[in-house]
């Protein structure tokens, strides 16, 4: 299960509403730059909440690319951020990118049961 807290730098996940607060920028500029391809559709992740959907993104992805746009955005436009800007993973590659991010501990666990099932080695017997 993902990690979504809203509070705190060490979570894996930022909420849309909590990264509109800390970065500045307004719901329209996060999708235009959405539209624009600055901030690729793969980080974009619906999930249910109480009061509806909620959109989470990878935190210090989202965070690092929204401080470099700002940098940028003063100087360029849109179209010469995205030139300038680090092409992001496929759309694909960020897919299994982000569902290894979110089964990062069950990866953990399983590594660790693998290892646990591996039979030393007979230090007796040659190779």
């Amino acid at each position: 299960m993902v990690k979504k807290r809203d509070a705190g730098g060490d979570e894996p996940w930022i909420s849309k509403k909590q990264l509109l607060a800390e970065t500045g920028i307004s719901y329209g500029q996060l999708y235009r730059w959405k539209r624009e391809g600055l901030l690729p559709e793969a980080w974009f992740h619906k999930r249910s909440a109480p009061t509806g959907q909620e959109t989470y993104f990878p935190r210090e992805a989202v965070l690092a690319r929204i401080k470099r746009i700002k940098e940028l955005k003063n100087d360029k436009s849109l179209e010469e951020i995205a030139e300038v800007l680090p092409t992001p993973l496929s759309y694909e590659a960020e897919k299994v990118a982000t569902e290894l991010a979110q089964n990062q501990d069950f990866i953990k666990r399983v590594a660790t049961a693998v290892a646990a099932l591996r039979v030393p080695a007979d230090p007796d017997k040659e190779a």
